[in-house]
């Protein structure tokens, strides 16, 4: 853990997760089994290329992704193995819709976790892009790669694709550039997701950004997000998240992601502002919003 990171108190988010991560059943029927390095090539570069058993599917992978998360269901979310989020739209070139009912994640040569999805790609276009968070490998650091299987849910496999599994854990920090003006701090970029997690009911991601352009460093104890209200839940409940966080002074913290559970009573995540406040334990010394995408 970075010494920009403290450790966390407590947050007040609290439920029962499934700790869904790697695990579970066996890579579909007639795959063949998830490979770290596909294409041809060897992994570190160097010898030469072998052949390559990566199998004809009816859809492509167009673009996917993962990065790491803050797992708000955790008591402590700074010491509690962070989530893994894989983001990733596919592509259906032939001219009848395909369902997309499963997803298979393999750590490089490891059992796959399978996570439900609920997904129709329509004809000669892409899918939306789409986003799912399972519990991290046991060892992060000596993970290379994520293997995606993309199913049917009935035994087909529909798109295979391999991705750089994510390195950094921690909110990274960087120099502000000198002509950046003197300010305070700002919370920025806020972009929030509907994403499918571990645990019951309805999850949201929230990413976002910080910015310290003053001349003293400051210090985030919590963050409090609150979605906004809806025709259900007439009432936004705040959530209020343990990361506390040393931004220097002129400096500016990369985008870090939160998987949050909802609270609310309805049955879908509700459209409008999501307000992310940041405190330093006393009281509020940034806030801005951002809207469900």
């Amino acid at each position: 853990m970075t010494a920009l990171v403290a450790a966390a108190s407590s947050t007040v988010v609290a439920a029962c997760s499934s700790n869904a991560g790697f695990g579970g059943a066996p890579p579909y029927p007639g795959a063949p089994n998830p490979t770290p390095y596909q294409g041809g090539a060897t992994p570190f570069g160097g010898g030469s290329p072998g052949p390559t058993d990566q199998p004809d599917t009816p859809l492509s992978v167009d673009s996917a992704s993962a990065r790491f998360a803050y797992d708000a269901y955790a008591a402590d979310p700074v010491k509690a193995p962070r989530l893994v989020e894989v983001t990733f739209a596919l592509n259906n070139s032939n001219e009848t819709p395909m369902p997309i009912a499963d997803l298979a994640i393999a750590a490089d040569k490891g059992t796959p976790t399978h996570v439900k999805l609920s997904l129709q790609a329509l004809p000669n276009q892409d899918t939306v892009e789409t986003l799912v968070a399972i519990a991290g490998p046991k060892d992060p650091s000596k993970t290379k790669q994520l293997a995606l299987t993309f199913g049917d849910g009935k035994g087909a496999m529909l798109a295979l694709d391999t991705i750089d599994f994510p390195t950094a854990a921690d909110p990274v920090i960087t120099p502000l550039d000198s002509k950046r003006p003197a300010g305070g701090l700002s919370i920025d970029d806020v972009a929030v997701t509907s994403i499918t997690a571990p645990g019951s009911g309805l999850h949201y991601d929230v990413t976002f950004s910080a910015t310290n352009s003053s001349k003293n460093d400051i210090s985030i104890a919590t963050f409090i997000i609150t979605p906004p209200t809806n025709d259900t839940d007439k009432v936004a409940s705040p959530a209020k998240v343990a990361v506390p966080i040393k931004i220097p002074a002129r400096t500016e913290m990369a985008a870090i992601s939160v998987v949050m559970p909802y609270s609310g009573k309805s049955k879908t995540l509700p459209s409008g502002k999501y307000e992310v406040d940041a405190s330093d334990g006393k009281s509020t010394i940034a806030q801005t919003s951002g809207p469900l995408l």
